[in-house]
């Protein structure tokens, strides 16, 4: 009978055992996907503050570089430009339209205008055809002078009558922001 009750008293603890076991797996792979995910959001983080010191020195830009044919434009009043270079990530630029094509609408078409860096006028001007819908001004241009890691994405910002750039925006940089940029900041700019 003491065997019996030391077999079964063995069987248990076995049991106990793998239980045990199993439990500081699971628990240890938990807490391996909270250190995991703590590590991505800290990454995620400090890019998010480099993108932002990147976007604070670039807001100190002074004058740029802009063709002759186009400081007439901006004699009169500030515009709001879309700058890109050809070969920028083609879903970035359509969901800017996108948002172009409504803030048209409050701002008016003759303060946007679209300024593309291509390797030739006639790669724009079909591009710019194609763009027409939410964009009527565009215009060709060479490098206008933007740091080489604003050329990689595209750009938008104000241009006032002095060729100073304000209210610098990079999509790509802060995503999150698209929405409030183009539905409040730059309508109330504008006003």
């Amino acid at each position: 009978m003491r065997k019996n009750y030391l077999y079964l008293l063995i069987i248990i603890l076995f049991g106990l055992n793998i239980f045990l076991l199993y439990h500081i797996r699971v628990t240890k792979s938990f807490f391996i996907k909270v250190c995991s995910s703590y590590e991505h959001a800290h990454q995620n983080d400090s890019i998010q503050l480099d993108n932002l010191k990147k976007l604070i020195n670039y807001n100190y830009l002074g004058k740029i570089n802009v063709p002759d044919s186009l400081q007439e434009y901006f004699k009169n009043n500030e515009k709001l430009i879309l700058y890109f270079t050809e070969g920028n990530c083609s879903p970035c630029i359509e969901e800017c339209l996108l948002y172009f094509d409504q803030i048209c609408k409050s701002i008016g078409k003759d303060n946007i205008l679209m300024l593309g860096n291509f390797r030739n006028k006639k790669a724009f001007e079909v591009y710019a055809e194609n763009t027409s819908v939410f964009i009527e001004n565009s215009q060709f241009c060479k490098d206008i002078g933007l740091p080489k890691e604003l050329n990689n994405q595209p750009v938008i910002f104000i241009m006032d009558g002095e060729m100073k750039i304000r209210l610098l925006y990079v999509p790509d940089f802060f995503p999150e922001y698209m929405v409030e940029y183009f539905t409040k900041i730059i309508p109330r700019y504008f006003k």
